[in-house]
């Protein structure tokens, strides 16, 4: 008999490596997660994925007509509802992506006892199949710059660099909130109530320019803040976002990001007996 080879799984190092090569031998594994992810939510739903779209168009309704025509706040010159629906795309993608990704390993206890595989595809799983309903989101905010005949300038190359902010301060938040639900539940509790503030603290209902100057750079320090700001620039012609707080907010997603990873995995060995 051809004996079988052995795999010895150990503990993380103090700094631990991102296994390119394992997640690439998996990378099947991550597809199959997404695409669970994206039919549950989905699954004997009449309109599907339009609910991607209907969310923060309701939102918009409800925000242009407390914020925008009874509160009257200031939107740049910008129609109110195009300035807040172009923020909800963003925000929508963030909420949708931490409070899944933040539940991935505790809620699938199933997968995570039972076999091993990198478990790191959990939170990225979820956080891809939010960026499916991102997808979505962006086609109904082309419709309405088409219906408000604005044409988007040169900015629009910042796009991808916008992306990129928001994958890393999602991917950060995810790999910590991942590992601390795992072992307190407490975060299912509390995350909700986080995530409100958190849009409070995000220029989607107001301008950033209702923020005193001086205090710009320590405002960006949300990542989203300065996310926001180069979509309305980079779209409809807003006020771009300085170049203070654009080093902010790149700061900190990135160390959002290795803190998330390295807090993940240091505790990815207790998950399966947690969980």
């Amino acid at each position: 008999m051809i004996p079988r080879p052995t795999t010895v799984l150990l503990p993380a190092e103090h700094w631990p490596v991102l296994n390119l090569g394992e997640l690439w031998r998996h990378r099947d594994l991550l597809w199959m997660l997404t695409w669970r992810g994206i039919h549950v939510r989905y699954k004997q739903s009449v309109i599907g994925a339009g609910w991607a779209i209907l969310q923060p168009l309701g939102l918009m309704v409800v925000f242009s007509v407390f914020f925008g025509l009874i509160v009257k706040i200031p939107s740049d010159g910008i129609a109110y509802p195009l300035f807040v629906y172009t923020a909800l795309t963003l925000w929508q993608f963030m909420a949708r992506a931490v409070q899944e990704g933040a539940g991935a390993v505790a809620l699938n206890p199933h997968l995570v006892s039972k076999i091993y595989f990198p478990r790191w595809y959990l939170p990225l799983a979820a956080i891809l199949a939010a960026a499916v309903d991102l997808a979505a989101s962006f086609l109904a905010l082309a419709v309405m710059l088409l219906i408000y005949g604005v044409l988007p300038g040169p900015g629009i190359i910042v796009l991808p660099l916008v992306f990129v902010l928001m994958l890393a301060t999602a991917i950060g938040c995810c790999g910590f909130l991942a590992a601390m639900w795992a072992i307190y539940r407490d975060v299912a509790h509390v995350l909700p109530f986080l995530l409100q503030i958190w849009m409070f603290c995000t220029p989607v209902i107001y301008p950033t320019s209702l923020v005193p100057e001086a205090w710009h750079w320590v405002y960006a320090l949300n990542p989203m803040v300065t996310a926001v700001d180069a979509l309305r620039w980079a779209l409809l012609g807003g006020i771009p976002p300085s170049a203070a707080m654009v080093a902010s907010s790149t700061t900190v997603a990135l160390l959002l990001l290795v803190f998330g990873y390295r807090w993940f995995r240091k505790r990815e060995g207790v998950m399966p007996d947690v969980v």
